[in-house]
């Protein structure tokens, strides 16, 4: 395995944020330190400066490569915390020059840190006693000025640059991380809620919408209630009932599996044919029964769409069965002349019954057009 899929490897396994988060500020952090020491180096800021920073680098890899081993990000978060704000940040502001640097921006990186990786008591407590340090080495600043290792102002304006730089990527890599997540976690609960949505107003092995939302959809047009993605008017409204023929003999003969099959493919031959920018909607009712609710001009159109959907089940080909013809029985009526969803179906089931009796593979309704 090479490093670049070992380190993918290792970040995957590394799921949540704030261990992710602590890493990325590890080696950001390990990178701004050893950048800070070469040039420290580099412009002589002087002994103090130079073995300050080495300590911390040295500190932040060893820190690094124990937590990587030894998997101990969560105690890693708070040793980084306190070390760095109680020991190494004090240390490197007196060897390097105090306010007139760059450290009053590093010590509001550090808290900002301190605010992402921690939590709870345990963010609250490295609050209070860091900013109590940090204020301290501020006011020993004042009060003594000879602790503080003089920076010439060339090197000051330096020092400001490259802090402000290291800084400002640091920041930006986190927020982006932060930013990042959620809008991955809001898009999975969104995923997720719609989810629920379609669970609970959807038949999970059909894909068309359960009995359920079939009756709140047609009281949606029964009680002329508005907002909802059926229009509230019963007229040029239909409903078609269907039942798929001899169903208990075709799932007796080759097995529920290819009848589950019969009903999914079914379903999909309905729900292909509604227009639910329309209004329109499929339903499974129950077993190998189905209603769909559809709008037309007039009774002739909508007659000709419901039987449309009997003869391209009849003319669909199973591969499985090659010379099995699958066949349905319905009945349509019109929404208008009803005063109530109940009696709408069962018209439409009583025309289904008729189709059922005279033969199935028909479609009964408005004197059978």
């Amino acid at each position: 395995m090479s490093v670049v899929e070992r380190i993918k490897t290792f970040w995957k396994e590394k799921a949540d944020l704030k261990t992710r988060m602590y890493y990325v500020i590890m080696v950001v952090g390990a990178a701004a330190i050893l950048t800070s020491l070469i040039i420290t180096i580099i412009q002589g800021y002087g002994a103090p400066a130079i073995i300050t920073t080495a300590i911390c680098l040295v500190f932040a890899v060893t820190l690094l490569v124990l937590s990587i081993w030894l998997h101990i990000e969560k105690i890693g978060r708070y040793i980084m915390a306190y070390f760095v704000n109680i020991i190494f940040m004090p240390l490197i502001f007196f060897a390097c020059g105090g306010v007139e640097s760059g450290m009053p921006v590093y010590y509001l990186l550090t808290l900002f840190i301190i605010g992402v990786l921690l939590e709870g008591k345990g963010r609250i407590i490295a609050y209070i006693i860091c900013l109590i340090v940090l204020d301290t080495t501020i006011a020993l600043n004042y009060l003594r000025p000879d602790l503080i290792v003089d920076m010439e102002f060339g090197k000051f304006v330096e020092d400001v640059f490259i802090t402000l730089i290291i800084a400002s990527a640091t920041i930006i890599v986190i927020i982006s991380m932060i930013v990042h997540a959620y809008d991955k976690e809001r898009h999975r609960s969104e995923e997720l809620l719609e989810r629920l949505r379609d669970l609970s107003i959807k038949d999970e092995l059909s894909g068309l919408y359960n009995r359920r939302e079939l009756f709140r959809r047609l009281d949606t047009i029964y009680q002329n209630k508005s907002g909802d993605s059926i229009p509230a008017s019963k007229q040029n409204c239909y409903v078609a009932m269907f039942d798929i023929d001899d169903f208990k003999k075709l799932n007796d003969t080759y097995g529920h599996i290819f009848g589950d099959q019969v009903l999914a493919t079914v379903s999909a031959i309905m729900r292909n044919q509604m227009s639910e920018d329309n209004g329109e909607l499929a339903a499974r009712y129950g077993g190998e029964e189905f209603v769909c609710v559809l709008r037309a001009p007039d009774p002739e159109e909508a007659y000709h769409r419901v039987d449309k959907i009997r003869q391209e089940i009849s003319a669909y080909e199973w591969k499985e069965v090659p010379d099995l013809i699958v066949t349905i029985s319905g009945g349509i009526t019109s929404c208008e002349g009803y005063e109530d969803a109940n009696l709408v179906m069962h018209d439409a089931d009583s025309l289904l019954y008729k189709a059922k009796k005279d033969g199935k593979n028909k479609i009964k309704g408005f004197d059978h057009i």
